[in-house]
């Protein structure tokens, strides 16, 4: 528990999987929290945001969620920045011990993929999915918690950067409509999808992960790199990935361990 109060643990994006993680780091009594998100809270948002109400429809997200967690009064200290996370700020987050990574686009999610090697910062990057057709029938679901850092592959080996996703989201808003149609689910237009339940599933296996980094409950061998959900089978599966050595980004960086660095931080 000491080890949990000497923490400083980013959180990038606190939509629907974002709140669910800052609450469960502030009930666990992580000492210092560091929450960024630029958007604010819209009436669609409320079935899945934690702590939000529609009173809070216009404020920006990562008021609301340091409102909620400041009310816990549990001593976790929090800190906000009301940006997008891009290049030129990244070091707001470069001494966290600790970052999860809630966004759902690929622009922030390549940098802070960056951040993690470069700065030596674990970074746990997760997200849910889901496509129906139109009538409405789920077709297919994921989930997933990928674990990157020093000694382990990255984002971009693991196949979830999108080169094409990241120029869409470079263009203006009019060039964006005229290319990018997929809403919150792929294929459909509820502007409040249920998934609030798989979003907490998802991000408890998260926390999990932090937890098995920070305290090593389970020891330090063969930790983990990727967990991929499939809720409508009820099954996680545990991916593992051959080192890719010609890789920019971690094809350098895999000697040390990630769960020893925090280890190391925090004694």
């Amino acid at each position: 528990q000491a080890r949990l109060r000497s923490l400083r643990v980013g959180v990038v994006g606190l939509g629907g999987t974002g709140s669910i993680v800052a609450m469960q780091l502030a009930h666990l009594g992580v000492g210092s929290l560091v929450l960024m998100d630029p958007d604010r809270i819209e009436a669609t948002n409320l079935s899945r945001v934690v702590g939000a109400t529609k009173a809070d429809v216009g404020e920006l997200k990562v008021e609301v969620a340091a409102r909620y967690l400041r009310a816990l009064d549990l001593g976790s200290e929090v800190e906000c920045h009301p940006e997008a996370l891009v290049p030129t700020n990244a070091a707001l987050l470069a001494g966290c011990d600790v970052v999860v990574s809630c966004v759902d686009t690929h622009t922030p999610r390549a940098v802070l993929n960056r951040l993690a090697y470069e700065s030596l910062v674990p970074t746990i990057d997760l997200g849910t999915a889901f496509r129906v057709n139109e009538r409405g029938i789920m077709t297919g679901d994921a989930g997933r918690v990928v674990v990157v850092g020093p000694g382990r592959p990255c984002l971009a080996c693991w196949g979830h950067l999108d080169p094409h996703a990241m120029r869409i989201e470079a263009l203006t808003q009019e060039e964006r409509a005229e290319q990018e149609g997929a809403g919150y689910i792929d294929g459909a237009s509820e502007p409040q999808p249920s998934v609030i339940a798989f979003n907490t599933a998802v991000a408890g296996s998260a926390i999990i992960e932090l937890l098995r980094m920070v305290t090593a409950f389970a020891g330090y061998e063969d930790p983990p790199t990727r967990l991929a959900f499939s809720f409508a089978s009820g099954t996680v599966r545990r991916n593992a990935l051959a080192p890719v050595p010609s890789c920019t980004i971690c094809g350098g960086a895999r000697a040390g361990d990630c769960s020893g660095t925090i280890l190391a931080a925090t004694e």
